[in-house]
């Protein structure tokens, strides 16, 4: 089974050359001969006859994916959980995008299909370049988050807000001008709220490394400010490598974080 968000092809695919999000991985086939790229199990229910490299018709899965077969008479089940941005991520073998990400001045939208494939050889004991693909399914989806939500609590504030508080540029060798840029972001919770888990969704430029880290005299993520009245100060670092000159930071930038309850304002 083949299982991806761009089609195999018949012609042109090769069963060992797995995208970043299909059910396979491309390192399960090395070192392996063509014939045992179809090798299965036929007691899949047993301890290691799935998700294993000695059977790699229901080989080894990247981490979005799980594979079970709870007992004899139980199908072979697969599934799949991705985060928003290991879809967005998502690429073929030749690192080609497979998900399109457009937005308005409202919303953001992820749009793309899955395909459901059985696939198998011409020939079992060498690869002559062709397959039987037999699609099973094709689904065209699309996902979409608003952009901004303002809520306010019952006396009438913001539940979240979002300042930039600073930029600068670090030097590592101001002979040669090497170095990196912050961005220093204060963000204010109320409602006993404090944010977790910060994830940078997309930024202006992709000509260089951009990364998104909790900040602010040693603090992991704690409340800076951490008021009586369930009010929480955290500052957020966005810091950019391997930078092409010149580089404008103009442009959107989507943050994400997980909401969780303030530890220090709870008290069970």
């Amino acid at each position: 089974y083949v299982f991806d968000f761009a089609p195999f092809d018949s012609y042109n695919g090769s069963i060992d050359e797995a995208g970043t999000c299909s059910n396979r991985l491309y390192s399960s086939y090395l070192d392996k001969s063509f014939a045992e790229y179809w090798e299965y199990s036929p007691i899949p229910y047993a301890a290691y006859q799935l998700n294993d490299p000695d059977f790699l018709a229901y080989g080894p899965l990247p981490s979005p994916w799980t594979l079970s077969a709870e007992t004899e008479c139980t199908k072979v089940r697969y599934s799949g959980t991705f985060a928003w941005d290991e879809l967005r991520n998502c690429q073929d073998y030749d690192g080609n995008g497979l998900l399109n990400v457009a937005m308005d001045s409202e919303w953001i939208n992820m749009s793309g299909r899955f395909y459901m494939s059985v696939v198998s050889p011409l020939y079992m004991e060498m690869d002559i370049g062709y397959y039987v693909r037999d699609l099973i399914a094709s689904y065209p989806f699309k996902l979409s988050i608003q952009r901004s939500i303002h809520t306010l609590n019952s006396v009438g504030m913001n539940v979240f807000l979002l300042t930039i508080f600073q930029s600068r540029r670090l030097f590592n060798d101001v002979a040669d001008n090497t170095g990196s840029y912050v961005i220093i972001l204060s963000s204010q919770t109320s409602e006993y709220l404090q944010l977790t888990n910060p994830n940078l969704v997309s930024y202006p430029s992709e000509y260089a490394t951009w990364t998104v880290s909790t900040f602010f005299r040693g603090l992991n993520g704690e409340c800076y400010i951490n008021a009586a009245d369930g009010v929480c100060v955290q500052f957020w670092k966005i810091e950019i490598f391997d930078l092409e000159c010149p580089i404008a930071f103009a442009g959107s930038f989507e943050l994400e974080w997980t909401a969780v309850c303030n530890p220090n304002n709870v008290d069970d």
